[in-house]
């Protein structure tokens, strides 16, 4: 995944390794995912917080239990779509470039975001 060409990475690939609970949260409410499966996924997330107070393991397994790939990819495909891809991916920059002043570490992947 790293130095590829952003558009040829899989998504699936990509949720499969995430361990951000609070991403994948986010990722699944803009998809549209039902409420009752992201009250699921909060409450598995208040657990592995519990067992790691940091992100990283175990929180992208657990948080997949109730979110799976194909539960996600399928609200990303139907879900709303509130606002154009152009207009989501401007907000998604400017949320990058907010994350990028608080851990600058993470500035070496803006070359890989759409511009």
């Amino acid at each position: 995944m790293l130095g590829q060409d952003s558009a040829e990475v899989d998504a699936k690939l990509v949720w499969s390794r995430l361990k951000c609970s609070p991403m994948m949260f986010w990722l699944a409410e803009v998809a549209g995912v039902p409420s009752d499966l992201l009250d699921e996924a909060e409450a598995l997330a208040e657990s592995a917080s519990q067992a790691n107070p940091a992100d990283g393991h175990p929180h992208g397994r657990m948080i997949r239990t109730a979110l799976p790939w194909p539960l996600i990819e399928q609200a990303i495909l139907t879900g709303p779509h509130l606002a154009p891809l152009s207009v989501a991916n401007d907000a998604a920059l400017l949320a990058f470039d907010r994350l990028t002043e608080t851990v600058s570490t993470y500035r070496k992947f803006r070359q890989w975001l759409p511009t």
